[in-house]
């Protein structure tokens, strides 16, 4: 359905705040996180950040290096939550880039509007790890909402309450989608409710 891209500069960004929001993290711990973002993304190794500078009109030229290495991916999406990166572009000016940039919340929205079953998949294998991991497991949608993802926390957070017996009607009335998400996605809510499988193991 879509693949993952980063670089080695967004590895070294991602590690720097991590390392300074949690001061404690053992060296082995950095070296796991990085290994983990290394096992989910392909790499992009080369780009040329000087080429790249004549078609970047971000606001600061530290994320040079982002746009160098979407470009060169040949990415269709640049998935960030920085807002200084764009944030102050018009939607003239962001239609002259050759990605569309999005947040991780709408990139969410946009493969879970794809595919019920995928989101399926991804509650139910956390759902199971976080039972084995601890007796009262967080609630994936409460962590969605702390990471800035309220719209994709409330599609699981309805496909949570799929899992537990409520039917989709009822579901949907209770918490019905919003004008936020897609015409197509509010139409057929109730037929992609009734895809989310009700057991969670």
């Amino acid at each position: 359905m879509f693949q993952l891209y980063s670089s080695e500069d967004v590895y070294a960004e991602t590690l720097a705040h991590i390392r300074d929001d949690n001061p404690e993290l053992s060296g082995g711990q950095i070296t796991a996180i990085r290994a983990q973002l290394q096992e989910i993304a392909n790499e992009i190794k080369e780009y040329d950040c000087r080429k790249a500078k004549e078609t970047f009109i971000g606001a600061d030229t530290g994320d040079l290096h982002v746009h160098a290495a979407t470009v060169q991916g040949q990415c269709e999406y640049l998935l960030t939550n920085d807002r200084k990166l764009y944030n102050q572009l018009s939607e003239d000016q962001l239609e002259t880039l050759p990605y569309e940039v999005c947040s991780a919340d709408e990139f969410f929205c946009l493969a879970a509007e794809a595919s019920a079953v995928i989101l399926d998949k991804a509650l139910t294998s956390q759902l199971r790890y976080w039972s084995v991991k601890m007796n009262n497991p967080p609630r994936q949608y409460d962590l969605l909402e702390r990471a800035s993802c309220p719209m994709f926390a409330l599609l699981v957070k309805r496909a949570t309450m799929r899992k537990i017996g409520m039917t989709p009607e009822q579901i949907d009335r209770q918490m019905p989608l919003g004008s936020n998400f897609s015409g197509e996605m509010q139409s057929s809510s109730v037929r992609y409710l009734a895809q989310i499988s009700e057991n969670q193991r």
